[in-house]
């Protein structure tokens, strides 16, 4: 048994944008316990849109098991316009019972709202300010 959160990604921006999930680790996927981080690679996300269209997609940390010991975590790149090269990196803290993100893009953000056993996680794309 894991630790969910339901993910959504905003892109507020002017150009569409490529994402990809190039790295994870210890996370549920493809259906198992009812997680589709799969979902995410290799999606195109047009400007001023939202994936999904409503709602969120159910992603699951295992945190038990194997990998008790390992860090569950999930890195979304994102790329797009010529300009957009980079991305978000996800951790479940097992500790804390919760997740936290690392954005390395400036107009990349990542909110977290803990919601009991699962957070929510909003990741919005916006335009650079150049």
């Amino acid at each position: 048994m894991g630790y969910g959160a339901n993910l959504s990604i905003k892109n507020i921006s002017n150009v569409d944008i490529t994402v990809t999930v190039p790295y994870q680790s210890c996370m549920y996927d493809n259906g198992d316990d009812g997680s589709y981080l799969c979902n995410y690679d290799n999606l195109v996300i047009p400007a001023s849109t939202n994936y999904p269209a409503t709602g969120s997609t159910y992603i699951e940390a295992k945190a038990s098991g194997d990998c008790f010991f390992t860090p569950s975590y999930f890195n979304i790149n994102i790329m797009g316009g010529g300009y957009m090269d980079g991305g978000v990196t996800c951790y479940f803290t097992e500790t804390d019972d919760s997740y936290t993100c690392q954005c390395d893009i400036a107009f990349v953000d990542a909110y977290i709202s803990p919601a009991g056993s699962t957070d929510t996680i909003v990741i919005t794309v916006g335009n650079p300010w150049y």
